[in-house]
């Protein structure tokens, strides 16, 4: 059965948004708040008009940005896209959707405190994006792996969701990058892992390094050979060398590291926070739905709204249909992507 969570959705259908009958002094995120503050941090949604773009990590934020939550504050979980490997969304193009969602869910709470919202970039420990950012230290590298384990919690208890269909954003043009060439010393000064069929630049080994080489870059090829794993550097190299020739690499600009052109309902992680969502709309009555999802999609929320109404009539009908029912969203995540 469908079983209802512990201070989730604790207002009537009767009470405002102003008005709580939870546990005093705690969110509907609160029950198990001690294990999901301790690994995230929730921003102040009155602050997110005035973040600089691209938005900067969490750790790079005062602590004024943060709350924990109240029995008077509005809880919001943000899903998302990230459109490429180390920042979700370096140009800003989702940021005017995230606020508008955020105001728009606020609007219809109407809580007598504060809003605040789980958005992982900026709640979350984060690795360095831009040159001259530190590493997460061995403490927030714990920190960021407890904070993966409860991201479904924060979903499932937060008093709504917030959904960034990113393909109604558009986006800058697919362009391969700025290509350069460069020394093949100059890899020395940075730190390179293979990333599939890529080798890409992962670290700097001094921050004040003047290599035209950054964070993220890919190494296309050398002296004209293609580049598809370490060894193919090490070996072309090593050729140069016995030939006395120079050894010339080529390399891809990628300031934000890999681009993801995956579509946002193909992938895993955006599917198991639309299912969660799903689930909350299955908990609480017909009337209470629009409260609980928001979108910049219409689509979205339909099938949000759909999902849960099959969730909940799978539950009326008994153990068997529901497993049913659970065991073919199951399938369809199958299918769905975790590279991007």
């Amino acid at each position: 059965r469908l079983s209802r969570l512990p201070g989730e959705f604790s207002k009537s259908p009767k009470e405002s948004g102003a008005r709580r009958s939870s546990m005093p002094n705690v969110s509907p995120v609160a029950p198990e708040s001690e294990q999901i503050l301790n690994s995230i941090h929730l921003f102040k949604c009155s602050g997110l008009s005035e973040l600089p773009v691209p938005w900067p990590r969490r750790q790079e934020l005062p602590p004024s940005c943060f709350a924990s939550p109240s029995q008077d504050d509005l809880v919001l979980a943000i899903s998302h896209s990230w459109r490429y490997q180390a920042h979700p969304d370096p140009f800003g193009l989702e940021a005017a959707i995230t606020c508008e969602l955020a105001q728009q869910a606020t609007a219809v709470h109407r809580p007598r405190g504060e809003s605040l919202t789980f958005y992982d970039f900026l709640s979350v420990t984060q690795a360095p994006f831009v040159r001259g950012q530190s590493p997460r230290s061995p403490e927030q590298l714990k920190e960021f792996a407890a904070a993966l384990k409860v991201m479904p919690k924060v979903y499932l208890q937060a008093d709504a969701v917030l959904h960034i269909e990113s393909e109604t954003c558009e986006g800058p043009p697919q362009d391969e990058g700025e290509i350069i060439e460069v020394n093949a010393a100059e890899l020395d000064m940075v730190v390179l892992e293979q990333y599939k069929t890529q080798v890409r630049v992962t670290g700097l080994r001094d921050p004040l390094c003047r290599s035209l080489i950054g964070l993220f870059d890919r190494v296309l090829s050398l002296n004209g050979k293609s580049i598809f794993c370490l060894k193919d550097i090490e070996e072309g190299r090593r050729l140069a060398a016995e030939e006395h020739t120079e050894a010339i690499v080529k390399v891809e600009k990628a300031p934000y590291g890999a681009s993801s052109r995956i579509p946002a309902h193909q992938r895993g992680w955006v599917f198991l926070e639309r299912f969660c969502s799903m689930v909350k709309v299955a908990l609480i009555d017909d009337t209470q739905k629009e409260r609980v999802v928001f979108s910049n999609s219409p689509a979205l929320i339909e099938q949000i709204h759909s999902g849960g109404q099959r969730l909940k009539n799978a539950a009326r009908q008994g153990d068997e249909v529901l497993s049913q029912v659970l065991q073919s969203f199951y399938d369809e995540l199958q299918h769905k992507s975790f590279d991007g």
